[in-house]
């Protein structure tokens, strides 16, 4: 799956004893961003799964345009078990 959007952000309200790349931060910005998610999904349903498992890969690519410029690079999933008819484990994680 591949996204576009178009963010304007506004960073504020920033203490006077944060870090001076933090300070800098501070402002108006606007964010240009094209990013991918390729996922591995052997849920049973997509929507209130029961059992199976879902693996995710997330890259962005801000900076065609816009003032804000990053790489970002997330890792998510999921892990669904049935413990009876009504009730579900589940675990989900995400880093990046």
């Amino acid at each position: 799956q591949i996204h576009y959007s178009l963010t304007q952000e506004k960073i504020g309200h920033v203490k006077a004893n944060a870090f001076r790349d933090i300070k800098s931060q501070e402002g108006h910005h606007l964010a240009s961003v094209i990013s991918q998610t390729l996922a591995y999904d052997r849920r049973n349903y997509k929507f209130n799964p029961t059992s199976g498992y879902v693996a995710r890969i997330n890259n962005g690519l801000a900076g065609l345009g816009g003032t804000t410029k990053y790489h970002q690079h997330i890792l998510s999933g999921g892990y669904y078990y049935p413990l009876s008819e009504d009730l579900t484990f589940s675990l989900e994680s995400q880093l990046g």
